[in-house]
Parts: C-alpha cells; structure tokens; sequence
C-alpha cells in the first residue's frame, strides 16, 4: 500500500478549459492529504488563474521565455536555464507527481522531479514511458470524467470532484469596478463566444439574433469576456447590439472568473470561461457541437444544447465541408427557450 505523500505536484500546463477542471482535484486531494504539500506545474502565461488559490503552490513554467531563447538562437543559455529548472524540480523531492495533461512535454516535466510515483495518461508521443503508472481516459457524460477516472485510482472517491476558482477580495473589488465603469446594473448576463477551432463557433448572426432578444425579453446588460485577441468581434457584437459591452483584453483570466462568478447566467460555446460558470455554480447554457467535453454537470442549474451526430467528434478533421451544422441546428430559438427555462426556476427558487 502506498504511503501518504508529503509533498505533491500537478503538473497541467495549458489550457485554460483544462486547467480549470483539473482544480476539481485539488479539494479531494487536501481532504485525503491535509499533511500535504500541493505544488502545481502551469505555463506562467495563465498561471494567474490559479494565482489566488490558498490550496495550491505555483511553479510557473516559462514556455515562452525558452521560446524566445530558442528564437534567437541563444542556445547555451537556454541549456542552462532548462537545465537550473529541472535541478529545482528534483530539489523540490517530491513524493508524487500527477501529469494531468498526458503530453511528452508534461511528462518530461514530470520525470525532471525524479519523483518515485509519476501518475499519468496514457498518450500517443511517448509520455507512458516516463511515467511509473499509465492511465487511460475516461470519456463519460460528467464533467471532468478523466479527473474522476484519476481520482479513483487514487482510491479517492470521484464523487467528491469540485472545481474551484477562489479570488481574493482585492480582485473582486477591481472586477466590481471594471462592472460598473460600463454599467449600473448588478444583474448583468456573461457570455463567452469565442473559441480558437471553428467546430466550437456559434455563428455571429445568432448571437445577435440571441442579444436583440435578450435585449428585449429580459433587459439586463450583456458583458462578452474574451481574450485580446477576440477584440474586433467583439466591438462588432456591441456596436449592433444596444446594452451590450466587452472587457475582451482587459481582464486577466482570474478577473474574468470572479465576473463570471457574480453574473445571473452564462451562454457560452465549449471554452474556458463556459467551464468557469460550471466551477462557480453559476446558471449556464453551453453550446457544443462535435467537440462536446460533457453532457452532465454537478449542477441542476445547467443546459448542454448538443446533437449527437454520426461524424462527432470529428476533432480536427471535419467531414461537413465547413459548414459544421452540428453548431447551426443550435438555433438561437432553442438557446433563448434554455434561458427562460433557467431564469424561471432561479426565479422561482
């Protein structure tokens, strides 16, 4: 029987979707371990996500400063610094080690500690062999099946998997100001449009069609959380519809949770920010077409629209020719009935 660990580590570098359902680990393994020592592996591109979580410790992993390095052809020093990182790695002694990503990257990360257990999943570049146990994935109904799967190997009971994104109150005070710079209203609506693969997009003439009617069933302000990059569509999206605003590239990831975390509902495609509503027990409409992550939350106050179809999951390789009809019979009819039906029992309760 193995012995309890006194010093662990998760290592879940990217990306953001992922790395908020790998914090339902965190609670199980602090009840299990409360003598523990929880470290936490993350690209420092996102780690303030997890910035403010008193369950953790952070080791941020500087992808893209040794990116840089490589870019530049600044090859020795880059040697040093990959090699002074893994050194702190293997000082660290940790006991375990979990790879919840299942990369050769993570897993190569993973083996630097040295750790006498290395558990993780099963992959297709080679990771298995760095590791001491190799699990497969579960793909189930509930979010974070894979999580859950882990959890059980762990003789962790699965049922106790809980997402958590704690802010402290200096962000939450930021976040209530960046609200009301834009609008008075404490009840306001999230969503979250964008995503980075074109299987997961919700055409922008039905998010329009979806905030003209918001705009006039319900009243409340519309707020479009995104990233930088996400900017243009975004203006676009307020410029034609009234009542509606954007913080794209204004807010970090942990501000966008704790906006989030204070909104009446979220609409949102397969991303990141959806997944948040779920970890904040907000009311959520996901939209998810061949991708779909999950069916099944640990809330009653979610609606997953999806349609299984015969070429889902098509990942990257879709047969439809573009057209991803799987994201178009999700009409904007059938998002706004979801709507109604969850404000009516938040209403009601």
């Amino acid at each position: 029987m193995q012995s309890p660990p006194s010093k662990l580590l998760i290592v879940r570098l990217s990306a953001i979707g992922d790395v908020v359902m790998t914090t339902g680990l965190l609670n199980p393994l602090r009840a299990a371990y409360p003598n523990c020592q929880i470290s936490w592996l993350i690209d420092e591109s996102i780690a303030d996500l997890l910035s403010e979580n008193p369950s953790v410790h952070l080791i941020k992993w500087p992808k893209r400063h040794w990116q840089q390095l490589w870019r530049d052809r600044h090859w020795s020093r880059l040697f040093k610094e990959v090699r002074a990182f893994r050194r702190s790695l293997k000082d660290a002694k940790f006991d375990w080690v979990i790879d919840a990503q299942g990369l050769l990257k993570s897993a190569l990360l993973a083996r630097f500690t040295c750790a006498n257990r290395r558990i993780g999943f099963a992959g297709k570049e080679g990771n298995d062999y760095l590791m001491t146990e190799v699990l497969e994935r579960q793909q189930g109904k509930q979010i974070g099946s894979e999580y859950r799967g882990l959890l059980s190997h762990l003789g962790l009971n699965p049922q106790h998997y809980r997402m958590a994104l704690p802010s402290a109150v200096e962000t939450q005070s930021h976040t209530e100001a960046l609200r009301a710079s834009l609008f008075a209203a404490s009840n306001y609506i999230c969503l979250a449009p964008f995503t980075t693969r074109a299987q997961k997009h919700w055409p922008h003439s039905y998010w329009l069609q979806l905030l003209a009617w918001l705009s006039q069933h319900n009243g409340w302000p519309c707020l479009i959380l995104g990233g930088p990059g996400d900017r243009d569509l975004a203006e676009q999206l307020t410029r034609q519809q009234a009542n509606t605003y954007h913080l794209c590239g204004h807010t970090n990831l942990l501000q966008s949770s704790e906006l989030i975390r204070t909104c009446r509902l979220l609409v949102g495609v397969d991303t990141g920010l959806t997944h948040m509503a779920v970890a904040h027990g907000v009311p959520l409409v996901a939209l998810f077409g061949s991708t779909r992550p999950y069916l099944q939350t640990y809330q009653d106050n979610a609606r997953i629209l999806y349609d299984n179809r015969s070429c889902s999951p098509c990942r990257r390789h879709p047969v439809c020719d573009g057209r991803f009809d799987c994201m178009h019979e999700l009409t904007p009819h059938r998002v706004s009935v979801a709507i109604e039906e969850l404000l009516n029992e938040s209403s009601a309760s």
